[in-house]
């Protein structure tokens, strides 16, 4: 195939010559699964390994490593028999968390962990994220931050992924496709830990009763950044013989506000231009814009270099560029 033709089917879909005809190189140590079989599997996988090699060559070329904290963890972890309730404690300690406090800024906490955190835009409400277990790169996880999905699922995919780092070491293996629902349930219970403590959990619900249960719930979810369902799972795994939480939560909801709640909508939810600290403005990407900057003024990278590795035209990084101040 000519190069004219290859330019004419990049354009049409928006993306470089080179993801044309370059070999991607695979990623060994991944854990990617999804509730249904995905057809976009092994390209969203050919994206995540082109940013994910990307980084670690600017990391290299900088050498500006963070080290992974993660790894003074393991005897330690060993202790709690890998409880996901336990490790999340001894997690957010490792991390600089507050005892009892919220994570603010859960990407800027990973990355500074010497964890990467990267994006991809998939139109699916079964694939979250993925996370990479690698020895010469250090760990990653990507999150599925789609329009539709809720910023509060970005933040506690995050976390459940980190549980799985964690966790469950050898689920690392790219050909592996079947979800084991223990381990699910585990990173689920880890995050749930790692975002809202309960003696934090208890504290804050004590200071709400006041409130009416509608109230209360989303005051606790705007406190830790996590959605009304997490909040709710945390009342029911508290409280198992007081009524159902949900039952109760949609029918006073209904009563309050004269229509029913669809499940899949998130009361209240966590704003995209949210500034300072909160979550969805830390989704930008911060570390490796920070990297590919000094990169190009090193002239270490071409400008159209840096613009493959953060994925926008080469108009966009001329347009950055005279942003920088």
């Amino acid at each position: 195939m000519n190069m004219v033709k290859l330019r004419v089917i990049a354009s049409v879909l928006e993306v470089p010559v080179r993801y044309l005809v370059e070999t991607v190189r695979p990623l060994a140590n991944v854990r990617f699964r999804a509730k249904k079989c995905m057809p976009e599997r092994d390209q969203v996988l050919a994206d995540v390994s082109r940013w994910f090699y990307s980084f670690g060559e600017i990391e290299d070329m900088l050498n500006e490593h963070i080290p992974n904290k993660l790894d003074k963890l393991h005897k330690k972890l060993a202790v709690t028999n890998n409880d996901p309730i336990k490790s999340a404690s001894l997690v957010r300690n490792e991390l600089g968390v507050q005892e009892d406090g919220p994570v603010y800024s859960i990407r800027n906490l990973l990355e500074s962990s010497g964890i990467k955190v990267g994006e991809v835009k998939l139109p699916s409400n079964t694939f979250f994220g993925l996370s990479i277990a690698d020895k010469s790169h250090g760990p990653a996880i990507v999150i599925n931050t789609w329009e539709k999905i809720s910023v509060e699922r970005w933040i506690f995919t995050a976390a459940h992924e980190l549980g799985h780092l964690v966790l469950h070491s050898l689920d690392y293996r790219t050909e592996q496709l079947k979800e084991l629902d223990s381990h699910e349930q585990e990173a689920d219970r880890f995050a749930s830990a790692f975002l809202m403590p309960n003696n934090a959990f208890d504290k804050e619900w004590n200071l709400t009763s006041g409130l009416s249960f509608v109230e209360r719930v989303i005051k606790i979810k705007l406190i830790f950044n996590v959605s009304y369902q997490t909040v709710l799972v945390r009342l029911k795994e508290k409280y198992p013989e007081e009524a159902n939480p949900w039952s109760r939560f949609y029918s006073q909801y209904k009563s309050r506000h004269g229509e029913s709640l669809a499940r899949s909508t998130e009361p209240q939810p966590l704003s995209k231009e949210i500034f300072s600290g909160l979550f969805p403005i830390d989704f930008v990407s911060c570390r490796l814009t920070k990297l590919v900057r000094k990169a190009v003024e090193k002239e270490e990278i071409s400008v159209s270099r840096a613009a493959e590795v953060l994925e926008i035209s080469l108009h966009e990084m001329r347009e950055l560029m005279k942003s920088w101040v």
